[in-house]
């Protein structure tokens, strides 16, 4: 039959079921024994199922491992071993939630800043604090308007970010004031700009010496209700501004403020361009200060300084190393030029205590190889100065302790047409001797080719650079 057939797809708890609906000819007995096998099943594979239980909260499991687990982090269980934060005293009983809320922790020992989370009313005698600033300035319009004036919040819209930020900086520099942006809104489409005195005083590692900053820190403990939030919307933007300073808004803070955006990028560019900064500085001065023009000493550009252009390409400089360490960012850099699909401007290079990376392989038999260091380069355009000029003379000049390593320099110098001196190779090494001059003369000739000739060569009689070159 059909319906038997379908019985066989049945799982066993429903097996007596099916025979009654559709096996209707059973007698009695027959279904009586059928439940009772039907129970005595059912029975066994719960007792099965729930062979393990908590000893504390009772609940069953069917494997052993889980109900061990959950046992060591049963909320009954009094015995489990309990992690404690060292500050707040708060007791977990898994170590990687306790190392989350380390990070969050806001009772860290002094650390008063973190602990204020509202904002309190700014008049006295009021005990409201406020989550918001927006609460708290409607809270200030609606209770307190016979205490504070607080001017409407405005509402602007611009075209671009670029129009937005002109504005802004416009603005600012009128009413002497700088709105930042908090950490974690670089990815959002909504901002919010606060006043740069509101806050408490950052904490501030002990002073290893007794030299202080003369300017003073700009965030004292003030709750400054003057804010922006601005949205971006398919590359318009739309703001709301809240222009009331609970402050004084003084000249003095310009100090604290950075640069105007068209004389910082002029800085920059000059700075890449590899000038001195002094010569920054004037140029600077020159262009955003004329002497005839009196009210840009009013503003931002007014604070410039020859010490904030020293600053900004010492950080440029430290931007641009490939490493903290020497050791490593030189051989980053020699590997890069190495590599590179151009012009190859390293003739030989061998790192400290490692064997060459780049020439003659013969540097790694002599005496103490892997305490040497050499760096030899030329550029292809110092390679044709050197095939044109070396004919008439070669000059050779070497400086000692150039830096904390106390390594040497070798300068290769050439004489151009109108008696002038252009270096045409470099040489950097940690020790300065026949042996180790020799194989940078080798390169420096294979490079040039069979045909160049050096007619006259010029030292300061030291006899490891007379030696070397006559090397064949």
């Amino acid at each position: 039959m059909e319906c038997e057939e379908d019985s066989d797809c049945l799982s066993d708890d429903f097996e007596a079921a099916a025979k009654k609906i559709y096996q209707s000819g059973h007698d009695d007995n027959q279904k009586s024994s059928d439940d009772f096998d039907t129970q005595e099943s059912h029975s066994k594979s719960t007792t099965v199922a729930n062979a393990f239980q908590c000893k504390c909260c009772h609940v069953p499991f069917t494997i052993k491992s889980n109900c061990t687990r959950h046992e060591r982090y049963c909320e009954f269980n009094k015995e489990s071993s309990l992690f404690k934060c060292l500050q707040c005293d708060q007791a977990f009983k898994r170590k990687d939630h306790l190392n989350a809320h380390a990070k969050k922790c806001n009772s860290l020992v002094g650390n008063t800043s973190q602990q204020k989370k509202k904002t309190p009313c700014l008049i006295q005698g009021c005990d409201l604090s406020f989550y918001h600033k927006s609460s708290l300035i409607e809270h200030l319009n609606k209770f307190h308007q016979n205490d504070v004036s607080i001017r409407p919040a405005e509402t602007k819209s611009f075209s671009s970010v670029k129009e937005f930020n002109k504005w802004k900086e416009n603005e600012e520099e009128s009413t002497f004031s700088y709105f930042t942006a908090r950490k974690g809104q670089k990815s959002s489409l909504v901002k919010h700009f606060y006043c740069q005195h509101d806050g408490s005083a950052k904490l501030h590692s002990a002073r290893k010496t007794s030299k202080c900053n003369r300017k003073g820190r700009i965030k004292v403990g003030h709750f400054c209700i003057a804010k922006m939030t601005v949205r971006i919307e398919k590359g318009a933007v739309h703001f709301e501004y809240y222009p009331t300073h609970n402050h004084m808004c003084r000249k003095e803070d310009l100090m604290h403020h950075p640069l105007p955006e068209e004389m910082s990028r002029y800085i920059d560019e000059k700075i890449a361009e590899k000038i001195p900064p002094t010569i920054v500085y004037e140029l600077t001065k020159e262009r955003f200060l004329p002497k005839n023009n009196i009210h840009a000493m009013d503003g931002r550009a007014a604070t410039l300084t020859k010490k904030r252009i020293l600053e900004r390409g010492r950080r440029r400089r430290m931007a641009q190393r490939l490493h903290k360490d020497d050791a490593k960012a030189a051989y980053m850099l020699a590997t890069q030029l190495i590599d590179s699909d151009k012009f190859n401007p390293v003739l030989l290079y061998k790192p400290y205590g490692a064997v060459t990376v780049h020439g003659p392989p013969d540097i790694d038999q002599l005496p103490n190889s892997k305490d040497l260091f050499m760096l030899r380069i030329q550029t292809e355009r110092q390679l044709e100065l050197f095939k044109k000029h070396c004919g008439k003379i070669v000059i050779l000049d070497e400086t000692h302790g150039t830096n904390q390593y106390k390594y040497q320099l070798l300068t290769v110098m050439v004489v151009d047409e109108n008696r002038r001196g252009w270096p045409v190779a470099h040489f950097i090494t940690s020790k300065s001797d026949g042996d180790t001059l020799a194989p940078f003369f080798k390169c420096l000739k294979s490079r040039a080719g069979e045909n160049v000739a050096v007619n006259c060569v010029i030292t300061d009689d030291d006899p490891a650079l007379r030696n070397s070159v006559a090397r064949p």
